[in-house]
């Protein structure tokens, strides 16, 4: 009896631990936190919890979609209103007898349309306004890596873990065209169409930004390192910056145009990260979270950071950290304006900062 209370009150210990340090003191920009799930110390507690953020084009929406801790536990996506936080529609999909989360997300130019992909390796469409599910795709490629649509809105692109890369016509979601790697290192991970929906920016395995023309796969050009596993690839609105997370830890962008090396943000390679780029490409949003061994030293000698920082995309210059989660941060977003930062954690909230105002100023203080 002894030994179960002393066990109880390690577990405590930690808990209080994990809850109180490493939080830095909130910050002045925080607009609102919005709490999913039942906490920290919740149900299943060492299962990932893993939110999916993503604004509609008018950025007064966000989609959060919280995965399914439990086997007989229901997905939900939640759409709630960025100026209150009010719900506005909810879609969910029914427990399939396994964990599962979302894997990407994206509303569809009008906002009309939210297409999701899921761990059961199925494509969902919902319309927006009451969370009516239009319709479904079973590529059998494997699980979704990304999406990304056209900008006229009647395609979108899908990668795959199978590696494979597949255009998709959204009028009724049948395929328009698949491309293969020539290898495992050329496996596509990420896609994304430029603003004028002619190319594609891909990234693949091996760590290469390769170039495509939309309509028929053809590669254009490259860029980048070909010797350094791809995390992920965001690109930025106006099309003029992408930004890579590599294995060794480094974050670097660079100038589509011309293929130029734009800066580079060292990192723990024990650590991965989410990242975003402001609308125009000057500001680059990353947040960290951390593998298990480092997670247990970290609670032991209390050297937690759990700030997303932002780092200017010319000179890697940090710009700002905001401080509050208490947790793995696991999300990032900009609103496609760029005002608002968007953050989703392993703590189970969702918070949304007012970044306007300071993140094209000077460098300001850590918090």
């Amino acid at each position: 009896m002894k030994k179960k209370r002393y066990v109880v009150s390690i577990w405590a210990f930690l808990a209080l631990t994990i809850w109180g340090a490493g939080c830095a003191r909130q910050d002045d920009s925080l607009m609102r936190t919005i709490v999913v799930g039942g906490g920290l110390l919740g149900p299943n507690p060492g299962l990932s919890f893993r939110i999916a953020l993503e604004f509609s084009p008018n950025g007064a929406t966000i989609a959060v979609a919280r995965p399914c801790l439990s086997s007989d536990a229901d997905l939900t996506i939640r759409l709630l209103q960025v100026s209150d936080g009010s719900l506005l529609s909810e879609m969910t999909v029914k427990s399939a007898g396994y964990y599962g989360s979302v894997t990407a997300m994206r509303f569809d130019p009008s906002g009309i349309t939210l297409v999701t992909a899921h761990e059961d390796n199925v494509i969902r469409m919902w319309r927006v306004q009451d969370g009516v599910l239009l319709n479904t795709i079973e590529p059998h490629l494997l699980s979704v890596t990304d999406l990304s649509f056209s900008p006229d809105g009647g395609t979108f692109a899908s990668c795959h873990s199978s590696g494979a890369l597949v255009l998709w016509s959204m009028r009724d979601g049948s395929m328009i065209r698949s491309q293969w790697p020539s290898s495992l290192g050329e496996a596509f991970v990420k896609a994304k169409f430029t603003p004028d929906g002619k190319e594609l920016i891909t990234g693949v395995l091996n760590g290469q930004i390769r170039i495509l023309r939309a309509n028929d796969g053809t590669l254009l050009r490259t860029i980048g390192t070909d010797s350094l596993g791809m995390g992920n690839l965001v690109l930025a609105r106006s099309g003029s910056v992408v930004a890579v997370t590599y294995e060794d830890g480094s974050i670097r962008t660079w100038r589509v145009s011309d293929g130029a090396l734009l800066s580079t943000v060292k990192a723990d390679s024990t650590r991965f990260c989410s990242i975003s780029i402001d609308s125009v490409g000057a500001v680059l949003a990353a947040g960290f979270y951390y593998g298990l061994s480092s997670q247990i030293l970290d609670v032991l000698f209390d050297n937690r950071d759990y700030s997303i920082k932002l780092y200017g995309t010319s000179n890697a210059s940090l710009l700002r950290s905001l401080g509050g989660h208490k947790w793995n941060v696991t999300s990032v977003r900009f609103s496609p304006d760029g005002s608002i930062l968007a953050s989703a954690s392993e703590d189970r909230s969702v918070k949304l900062w007012d970044v306007k105002g300071f993140k094209r100023g000077a460098p300001q203080r850590d918090n």
